[in-house]
């Protein structure tokens, strides 16, 4: 068996394994054995159990049969055939399989234990292939990140899927309003991320809004929601995780989401169209630990003032506020002062301080600023 850590499929893997799940102590890191042949990756490796994925997948060993967590990167169509006699998988990432198509997965829907699947990547997949993903009825995690093919009518495939926890259709290009619709029927879903993705706009998030459940929702350079779409999303009462990085974020938009008291990380980074108002309305937010205001260009010293009330950050991003002198660290000082203070991470690189940050330096881990 043939295995090789690069790079970008570490980057995958780990993403995808960063779950609440067990040790993977009986996984398989495999690649296709063609592919390792074909010099795609650096010298291959064995490891110490010695099968070849083709005794892996192999019908009449009894290899194959205990395997409960699988990794494939650059799987041929022949050992895509193969996997249903895999029959204890509970866990299967078929990352970037690019050239796969709908058929392919067929060999997928008979994997009725399956609760983790991971499709990133899978260009070529639309409607067929996810119908195939639907029957499998087990499923709480899915990952269909950077499927490009996939749109509003394949999504429909996949809403009956109604033990998901966890979705990711980030850089899915093709998704608007109606896609949003399809999935608000996952209501048992606490993970969502549509970072980057498609051409939706506050409608959609109106969908969304019936998620009740979410504790993270990734909206990364979704520039067409405003105002309107987060008032919907502000009763969404259990999220701790909000991405809002790269959005058009108003005063009146953080003015909707100061209801989210639960938030612990908050990522307004280079979506400053906001004040010193929008500040003190997300200082509401006591529980946050992670707060992301890069670029927030409107926002000044008097602002900062709000920033003491948020005693239980760890991690603050002030960079490129060019607005924020060394009055401003007199706020930023006060919360680090105070003995309960949390703060491990400051960032004031490009803002206007002049001040010695000498003190700063005492109280917080790590502090950048030039």
């Amino acid at each position: 068996m043939f295995v090789r850590t690069t790079g970008n499929t570490c980057n995958g893997v780990t993403a995808f394994l960063s779950l609440n799940i067990e040790p993977l102590f009986d996984a398989y890191i495999v690649f296709d054995d063609v592919a390792a042949r074909s010099g795609l990756h650096p010298a291959p490796c064995t490891l110490a159990l010695g099968d070849s994925l083709a005794l892996l997948l192999d019908p009449t060993s009894d290899v194959g049969g205990s395997v409960k967590r699988l990794l494939l990167e650059f799987c041929s169509s022949a050992n895509m055939a193969r996997l249903p006699s895999l029959t204890a998988l509970e866990l299967l990432s078929l990352f970037n399989q690019g050239f796969t198509t709908d058929a392919n997965l067929h060999a997928i829907s008979t994997l009725t234990q399956l609760q983790h699947l991971d499709l990133s990547k899978f260009s070529l997949i639309s409607g067929a292939g996810l119908r195939c993903v639907s029957k499998l009825a087990n499923l709480q995690y899915l990952t269909l990140h950077y499927c490009t093919g996939i749109t509003d009518a394949d999504l429909h495939a996949i809403s009956t899927l109604t033990q998901l926890q966890y979705l990711r259709l980030s850089a899915c290009s093709e998704i608007t309003d109606a896609g949003l619709y399809a999935i608000s029927t996952l209501t048992q879903l606490q993970h969502l991320d549509l970072g980057s993705s498609g051409d939706f706009t506050d409608a959609g998030l109106i969908h969304i809004s019936k998620l009740t459940q979410l504790q993270h929702l990734d909206l990364t350079e979704c520039r067409r929601i405003g105002d309107a779409g987060l008032r919907c999303i502000s009763t969404l009462t259990k999220l701790r995780y909000l991405n809002l990085r790269e959005c058009t974020i108003t005063d009146a938009s953080l003015c909707a989401i100061s209801t989210l008291t639960q938030l612990q990380h908050l990522n307004l980074d280079r979506s400053g169209d906001f004040t010193d108002a929008g500040l003190i309305s997300i200082s509401a937010l006591t529980k946050l630990q992670y707060l992301d205001l890069n670029e927030a260009c409107r926002i000044t010293d008097a602002g900062l003032e709000a920033i003491p009330s948020l005693t239980k950050l760890q991690h603050l991003v002030l960079s490129q506020c060019s607005d924020i002198s060394d009055e401003g660290l007199i706020s930023i000082s006060t919360l680090t002062f105070f003995f309960f203070s949390q703060l491990q991470y400051l960032n004031l690189l490009r803002c206007k301080i002049c001040a010695d940050i000498s003190c700063l330096r005492k109280n917080v881990k790590t502090v950048y600023c030039l």
